[in-house]
């Protein structure tokens, strides 16, 4: 029957599942989507000011979005589904993170995902992938794993990042020795003679779907520096956004050159993870929420360093 678990857990029943999920009393306020210039689409959802208003008021994005939710996809209506399960997977963070404080990273919101389908399966894989992206990543930001560069063939790159106004992109694959699925970091840099450069990454077994998803997160990052840059400066006070700015600069290009090429004499093993369960909730309504959660270096919560490659 394991089998049978799998392909229920795989199937997205965000049809059934949202189809309410704008009416009185249900936990999403309002869904806006936007047609991007490469005829994708992206929407972001924030949940309803009863669940927001539940909340310890805390810092507020300078430059990412404040928005509960995100989604992008070739299709509108998939991009509202996404950006809907992101926002319940971040009232699901705040509902419950306190019960993981006594783990490094516990307090974060590192490997929690959400999925609308008939079990937890699909939830669970999504959790473990971005469980699994933000441990390599932290050991990568330490360099403590080695990482491998990707040449990505003319038509790839053509079909996947033509989109991006970058005059390279480059992709590696770092720690694949440490855990086999390793974990892509895509950096598009915008010409030769540019300080400025933004990044992408994403871990999964099919590393065709980790490039995917890395470029979605390059592009987001990418308009986000272009829009900063196109603003009113501001000097963020939120530790991913000034790590997102200072990679992006003449000195961080430079910074993650040197991880790049750091000699990694042995690499760091990856123990068990310390969380893996389902999260139960008032969201358990719309959807399964799950949490995998491998414990965090220290160092790279340390939000008084700008130069740790983790954001």
């Amino acid at each position: 029957m394991v089998w049978l678990e799998r392909t229920l857990g795989s199937i997205s029943l965000a049809p059934v599942r949202y189809r309410n999920i704008l009416a009185k009393n249900s936990p999403i306020q309002k869904i806006t989507t936007y047609e991007l210039p490469d005829q994708s689409f992206e929407s972001v959802a924030d949940l309803s000011v009863a669940i927001r208003g539940s909340f310890q008021a805390g810092k507020i994005f300078q430059i990412y979005s404040n928005h509960d939710g995100c989604g992008s996809d070739r299709l509108a209506l998939v991009s509202r589904y996404k950006a809907i399960s992101e926002a319940l997977e971040r009232w699901a963070w705040r509902e419950t993170k306190s019960k993981f404080q006594q783990y490094s990273g516990g307090l974060t919101s590192s490997g929690y995902a959400c999925f609308p389908s008939w079990t937890s399966t699909q939830a669970r894989a999504r959790a473990f992938d971005e469980a699994v992206e933000r441990i390599l990543l932290g050991l990568f930001a330490l360099r403590r794993l080695r990482s491998r560069e990707l040449k990505l063939g003319p038509n790839l790159l053509s079909q996947m990042f033509g989109r991006l106004s970058f005059q390279q992109i480059r992709c590696w694959i770092v720690g694949e020795n440490t855990f086999s699925q390793g974990l892509i970091v895509l950096q598009g840099i915008v010409n030769a003679s540019s300080s400025h450069s933004c990044y992408g990454f994403a871990s999964h077994a099919d590393h065709g779907v980790a490039l995917q998803q890395a470029s979605v997160e390059l592009y987001r990052n990418a308009r986000v520096l272009e829009r900063h840059q196109s603003e009113v400066a501001v000097s963020p006070q939120l530790c991913a956004e000034r790590r997102l700015l200072y990679f992006s600069s003449a000195q961080g290009i430079k910074t993650f050159d040197d991880l790049i090429l750091a000699n990694v004499r042995q690499e760091k093993v990856l123990n068990p993870p310390c969380v893996d369960k389902i999260i139960e909730g008032p969201w358990s309504k719309w959807s399964h929420v799950h949490r995998v959660l491998f414990e965090l270096p220290p160092e790279v919560l340390d939000d008084s360093r700008d130069d740790v490659f983790w954001f």
